[in-house]
């Protein structure tokens, strides 16, 4: 691969809209998948993270009545329907614990990505593409020969022959 400095000013001018457009290209994609995932999140109803907290109280409430000898059963079958509740919520929401469903919630206020941000990405992409059009239509005059190079020797004529690369190949003979 050439080094950036080996390059003419028209490789070069190339080389950097190409750059230019394909970093647009990706920062556009990489932003719009953002808000795809914002908008393939359920939404989380704040009611949903106080229900869970009463559901845990009243679980809370129910444990000693759970272990006692009279009337035990039925708080454990109360306690099994409210953990029931609160499993059918989490899966709802898309959450696997409360804490996480708290964080749904305050995440859900605030879109995924700044809707300036992307419209920013979207003209910088044009811009970028509408600079490549511009390095495509340029007329680029072909590199006129140096005229000092021509010391009148034939350019056909081969670096080195087929001798000369066979003696330099050869191992030297010790003296």
């Amino acid at each position: 691969m050439a080094q950036d400095s080996d390059m003419t000013w028209q490789e070069q001018e190339t080389l950097d809209a190409l750059r230019r457009l394909a970093n647009a290209r990706s920062r556009l994609v990489q932003l719009e998948g953002q808000v795809a995932e914002g908008a393939a999140r359920p939404a989380v109803d704040p009611a949903d993270v106080a229900r869970i907290e009463a559901l845990r109280a009243e679980v809370a409430e129910l444990g000693p009545r759970s272990r006692s000898r009279f009337g035990g059963g039925a708080a454990r079958q109360r306690i099994a329907d409210l953990e029931a509740e609160e499993r059918l919520i989490l899966e709802r929401s898309g959450a696997a614990d409360l804490a996480e469903l708290r964080a749904l919630t305050t995440a859900a206020a605030a879109p995924a990505v700044d809707p300036a941000v992307l419209d920013f990405a979207r003209r910088e992409l044009e811009a970028a593409e509408q600079a490549w059009i511009e390095v495509q239509a340029l007329d680029m005059p072909e590199p006129e020969e140096d005229p000092s190079d021509d010391d009148g020797s034939d350019d056909e004529a081969p670096l080195a022959t087929v001798t000369d690369i066979d003696l330099r190949m050869k191992p030297q003979a010790a003296s």
